[in-house]
């Protein structure tokens, strides 16, 4: 089921049918798996243009610590429609990270961003709003905890991300001198458990670590190819 709102990117603040100003706090329960349908509007009534925009990612979380994963996460299938300006989120929240974050309170103050990213992975759209993420009496009653692994990129989500992580890691190369950065590493899989440095025939997941392999961000499922090569980015911007 579909939640509805109108919010104004230049402001930050809701609006009615009308063009008015509406308090609105937009709230997500865990076990649920719901679509947000935001209509995006400039104060002058006018649709944003995010033509440039190739891929899109959202997140909600309770803290801005990078260090922590989000409660929710949404790396794939968001959409946006340059006529209308909607922009569709589907948002999962039968998370482990939901659950242990917010067990044992009724309510807790979260965030809710979207980011846009244009070919090189650089973000050229970014908003930012604050929801309620809230938790339940029975969370065993109906709920099962979602694999991280999503639904499939698309080739130019596959390129954003990686590009994203690369650019981290050569922003921290290019730094003042002094300690040798950690390698940044890309591994893929055909299961989801045995993973391997080279993408081969059949492999159907990726994932990104950015200090040597110590710590993975979670894996993500990477569209059906013949051939899939991630590059440096700021050499050559291809996948």
């Amino acid at each position: 089921m579909a939640t509805a709102y109108i919010y104004d990117i230049d402001t930050g603040v809701f609006l009615s049918e009308q063009g008015m100003s509406v308090a609105v706090t937009p709230s997500i329960h865990f076990g649920t798996r719901p679509v947000w349908q935001i209509s995006l509007r400039h104060s002058d009534g006018s649709i944003p243009d995010l033509s440039a925009v190739v891929a899109f990612r959202a997140a909600i979380d309770t803290d801005f610590n990078s260090a922590t994963e989000p409660l929710c996460r949404t790396i794939s299938g968001i959409t946006y429609d340059q006529g209308t300006g909607l922009l569709t989120v589907p948002l999962d929240a039968c998370t482990a990270n939901f659950q242990s974050r917010c067990n044992g309170r009724q309510r807790t103050n979260g965030y809710f961003e979207v980011h846009g990213s244009d070919t090189d992975g650089y973000d050229i759209f970014y908003f930012i709003f604050n929801v309620v993420c809230r938790y339940v009496i029975d969370p065993d009653g109906s709920t099962a905890i979602s694999p991280s692994t999503g639904e499939p990129m698309t080739q130019a989500e596959v390129a954003a991300i990686a590009s994203q992580v690369l650019h981290e890691q050569a922003d921290t190369i290019q730094g003042p001198p002094g300690p040798a950065a950690p390698n940044t590493i890309i591994q893929f899989s055909a299961d989801a458990a045995n993973w391997h440095a080279d993408w081969t025939s059949g492999d159907t997941f990726i994932r990104f670590s950015t200090d040597n392999g110590d710590t993975w961000r979670d894996c993500q499922m990477v569209p059906a190819s013949s051939t899939l090569t991630v590059a440096e980015p700021w050499r050559d911007n291809a996948i």
